[in-house]
């Protein structure tokens, strides 16, 4: 409450709570009235069905989400010269800045890692997120998160938005200039006239989601025999004996003292019902890998990284280095160049003017950047500075930085020409 508290704001009654319990049988999902019951498409499935029900979602979500958070976040300038066919970079980092400041500690409940991992979430999880300065000056002084369930977006014609409105609160809404919208692009979902919503990845993998979860019920079910293994029963009985009198007396002779290693026999014939997972009980069990499998492809996602099977460290680093730079590379590029366009102007930062992730923190990239150093060593045509640029170092200002270093030992191509023709005519000498 503290942050409506802060806005001026109170939520006169609180929301009802979330059913824990699906109204829809997990295990017969597949046929209620011989049609697929899918799941809806409101925000707050996805996380009840996805991040807290089912333990795969919540392991990729959250890896990726804490690796892309703990990485630095660095400010720079940026010098460009040259023509327009080779354009020269230069980066000079800006250690201390007001910008900093904020991100370091964007409110007074979260820290930047804590800031950033939630935002990551949200756009995995939702497809999108919104980031609002509530204090209202043109210099944000902290800033906070806002679920897409808790925005309503009024708009008006090529869908720009004109208010961000707090669901529930009509009175509490802000200006375009203080949110920032981070989505994923969706093409699929779109109001006339209404600005567009992120696309949610679980959305494109309800089904996989639902089958996995399915699954996993039914597996629990299972497995889960609380009970008696199975039902005994006399298939032609003879005599009047009660049934709880055969039990009590099977259970003597089978369980009781001195019944180890014995034979039993009946005057009848018995039948039996398993209660135990059948062959075709387990097979389905088992195809629950294959939905596991459809998930990570949703996300981008190593599945070798969920899977203990044929993992050796040579093959956990490539699946992390995989991870890195198809799934937490993007999201982070994704955020902060949004978040460059919006938030730097506010403080008279130019386009000149960039924040950027510290992927040389990443040790599983360590390779990248040695093979990287292996072929600047031998390009020759670059200056100093062009390679300490091209390494994301800031320029050396000494001028000898700036000149052109070539091997001792190399000579133009026609003077090598000369050389081979005076060999050659030398050769009638011989």
């Amino acid at each position: 409450m503290a942050l409506l508290d802060f806005l001026g704001f109170r939520k006169k009654a609180e929301p009802p709570a979330i059913s824990r319990k699906s109204p829809i049988n997990q295990i017969t999902w597949l046929n209620i009235n011989g049609q697929v019951v899918p799941y809806d498409t409101k925000a707050l499935t996805w996380v009840t069905k996805g991040l807290k029900g089912n333990a795969d979602v919540y392991s990729i979500v959250t890896d990726i989400a804490q690796r892309g958070s703990e990485a630095p976040i660095d400010l720079y300038k940026e010098k460009k010269s040259g023509t327009t066919k080779r354009i020269k970079s230069e980066l000079t980092e800006i250690e201390n800045h007001p910008v900093l400041d904020l991100l370091d500690k964007p409110n007074s409940y979260q820290t930047r890692q804590e800031f950033d991992e939630m935002i990551y979430l949200c756009l995995l999880i939702f497809g999108e997120v919104f980031i609002i300065n509530v204090s209202g000056f043109d210099k944000p002084t902290d800033l906070h998160i806002f679920l897409p369930y808790d925005i309503i977006i009024d708009g008006e014609m090529l869908r720009k938005p004109t208010w961000y409105r707090l669901n529930g609160l009509p009175d509490a809404k802000f200006e375009p200039k203080d949110v920032l919208h981070i989505k994923l692009p969706n093409i699929v979902e779109s109001e006339k006239y209404l600005p567009d919503r992120g696309l949610a990845p679980l959305q494109s993998a309800s089904m996989n989601l639902q089958k996995a979860n399915a699954i996993e019920e039914a597996a629990t079910y299972l497995s889960e025999n609380k009970g008696a293994v199975g039902a005994a029963f006399v298939d032609e009985p003879d005599n009047d004996i009660e049934p709880s009198e055969l039990e009590s007396t099977w259970r003597k002779k089978a369980y009781g003292k001195g019944s180890e290693g014995r034979i039993m026999w009946s005057n009848s014939k018995l039948g039996f019902v398993s209660f135990v997972q059948t062959s075709q009980e387990m097979q389905i069990v088992d195809n629950g890998k294959y939905s596991t499998e459809q998930l990570c492809r949703v996300f981008h996602y190593p599945s070798i990284l969920l899977s203990n099977d044929s993992k050796t460290y040579d093959n956990y680093k490539t699946a992390v280095k995989q991870l890195l730079l198809q799934a937490v590379l993007p999201l982070q590029n994704r955020y902060y160049s949004k978040l460059n366009g919006w938030l730097l102007p506010k403080y008279g930062l130019d386009r000149t003017h960039c924040l950027k992730v510290d992927v040389q923190y990443y040790q599983e990239l360590q390779e990248d950047i040695k093979e990287s150093v292996a072929s600047l060593k031998d390009a020759y045509w670059l200056t100093p500075n062009e390679k300490r640029t091209w390494m994301d170092y800031e320029a050396d200002p000494s001028p000898m930085a700036n000149k052109l270093f070539i091997p001792s030992g190399m000579i133009p191509i026609d003077e090598a020409s000369i050389s081979q023709t005076d060999n050659i005519d030398n050769m009638g000498d011989f």
